[in-house]
């Protein structure tokens, strides 16, 4: 619309005389005025030129009144701003045409004449400042309508790479366990065997330095594969815990148990202070296990040939056991120290030339147990002076952490101690199914052993088994329905432990979930599985869910 001092108004005026003299006042004070004296001449006017505003006049002549003329122009121009000129004060007219959307009504009295271009002013400022607010409307709405546009487009779009991203983590997690599981697969055997030949009564002497080679090598290649699985999943935050109640001095017998030929094979001392009284804590066994493995393991690795490692545990303040595992190895550099828990780090080039390995081990252990709410650190007096890893966890006696129910382990039930067991062992790979089962055999287990989940599932009527052992990747189905039927068929339950090339977290939690105890990644080495098979064995029998 055009300035209000500047528009063109259309009067509609049956009488001339009143016509030219509002015309007159309006054009005095800078308005364009046309005059119109019946509706159809108005209507004509309206359709050839452009006009702001309309002063109709009530009375017209005849039938037809001001007010009918201006719902005829509203049909056509709905949007043409409008003043009622009257004769009269009837205030029922007046709603009326207020009502009809007319802006104003001025009465023809006394000096309307000189208030007429007041009132065209005020409409038209009115009329103005309406469309200036219905175009910031129209503006506002048009920029809200763009907004949300955008924030679905970038919705869908966020949505879309969430969808790729975690099709990209599915792949890389199916293409990581697959890796595992053929990386191991071919390990386990060769460990197996290696492991069956060096028990042999009648292997020559010199037969055994190249077997433990062999299998020393095996063991690290395994133990990078679980690093580096390990690795990731903390990195990705896909790291699941099952949190039970362990007994840390139990654990620690165990993890020396595993150690002891690495710990035989350098002629290195070992002792044993355990005065913690606080022995019970909160933690997922197989991880506390790990961490314990992998300090003594480094402790191992680390010193010299006769050299002595030492293992204390005492009761901390604020209810903790406190852990030391102290070795008389190469130290630990200042500089080197504040970054020993970082991955790859294994305190210089030097070192890592002298001894291998990726620098994972400790990196792994700290993140575990920040997960368990505990702390890991180090301390070493420098090169040549060996090291000392603190480890501290929450911890309580047995009748304050231990749950109702439960038991903590007798003295008498150490590995090696119980009755040789009738184990129930199924693995498809035969060469890992022969070399496992010589190897239960030599510890004095009674071994029968199945390919398949039907041959397993058929040999159950040979008898019963106190310890099924089985693998996950079955040809015919999968170790965790194995186990889900042997417990649907089994009222009283039973023990399982799960042993498969498959690492990751997931297939760990499935096999706790299908009634596994354990879950042991190939290849085994076999002082691990005789101490898993203990820990399995004293814990109650699970039964159909």
């Amino acid at each position: 619309m055009a300035d209000s001092l500047k528009a063109s108004i259309l009067i509609v005026e049956d009488d001339s005389g009143i016509a030219h003299l509002e015309r007159r006042v309006l054009e005095r004070v800078g308005y364009s005025a046309t005059i119109a004296s019946t509706a159809e001449e108005a209507l004509d006017r309206l359709g050839r030129e452009r006009f702001d505003l309309v002063l109709l006049d009530y009375q017209l002549g005849g039938p037809v009144s001001g007010l009918d003329v201006y719902q005829r122009l509203r049909d056509r121009w709905p949007d043409l701003p409008a003043i009622l000129v009257t004769g009269f004060s009837d205030e029922g007219k007046v709603i009326e045409a207020l009502r009809a959307g007319v802006r104003d009504v001025v009465p023809k009295v006394g000096d309307y004449l000189e208030y007429l271009p007041h009132a065209a002013g005020r409409v038209l400022k009115a009329v103005q400042a309406e469309r200036r607010l219905a175009e910031s409307e129209a503006m506002l709405r048009e920029a809200n309508e763009a907004l949300e546009q955008r924030v679905a487009e970038r919705t869908a779009e966020l949505q879309r790479t969430k969808e790729l991203a975690e099709s990209a983590n599915r792949a890389k997690d199916h293409f990581l366990a697959v890796l595992s599981h053929e990386l191991r697969t071919p390990l386990a055997p060769v460990l197996a065997t290696v492991q069956l030949l060096e028990r042999k009564e009648n292997l020559p002497d010199d037969m055994r330095e190249p077997l433990a080679v062999i299998r020393r090598n095996v063991e690290l290649e395994a133990r990078l594969i679980d690093d580096l699985l390990d690795l990731t999943g903390i990195t990705r935050g896909k790291l699941d815990l099952s949190f039970e109640t362990v007994d840390v001095h139990q654990t620690l017998r165990e993890v020396l148990e595993i150690c002891d030929r690495d710990l035989q094979a350098k002629r290195m001392a070992v002792t044993t202070e355990l005065h913690a009284r606080r022995i019970f804590v909160r933690a997922d066994p197989a991880r506390l296990q790990q961490v314990l493995w992998n300090v003594v393991k480094n402790a191992v690795k680390f010193s010299p040939e006769a050299g002595s490692v030492s293992l204390r545990t005492s009761d901390g303040p604020a209810g903790t056991i406190e852990i030391e595992v102290t070795d008389t190895g190469v130290g630990i550099d200042p500089d080197v120290l504040p970054r020993i828990f970082d991955a790859f780090e294994q305190g210089g080039r030097d070192v890592t030339r002298m001894f291998g390995g990726l620098g994972l081990g400790l990196a792994i252990s700290k993140a575990l147990v920040d997960l368990h709410g505990g702390s890991l650190r180090a301390a070493s007096d420098g090169r040549g002076h060996g090291a000392t890893f603190f480890l501290s966890l929450a911890a309580g006696t047995a009748e304050t952490c231990r749950p109702a129910g439960s038991r903590a382990p007798r003295a008498s039930e150490q590995p090696g101690d119980r009755e040789p067991l009738r184990i129930f062992l199924v693995e498809d790979h035969a060469d890992t199914r022969e070399a496992l089962a010589g190897l239960l055999e030599i510890y004095g287990h009674q071994v029968r052993s199945a390919g398949s989940v039907a041959s397993a599932l058929a040999a159950l009527a040979d008898g019963p088994f106190d310890l099924l052992i089985s693998d996950i990747g079955l040809p015919d189905g999968s170790g965790l329905d194995l186990m889900r039927e042997i417990l649907a068929r089994s009222p009283e339950g039973a023990r399982g432990i799960c042993l498969t090339g498959f690492g990751m977290e997931e297939d760990i939690r499935k096999s706790r979930e299908a009634g596994f105890l354990a879950h042991l990644t190939k290849p085994v080495n076999v002082q691990e599985l005789e101490a898993v098979v203990s820990r399995v064995m004293r814990e109650p029998v699970p039964v159909a869910r």
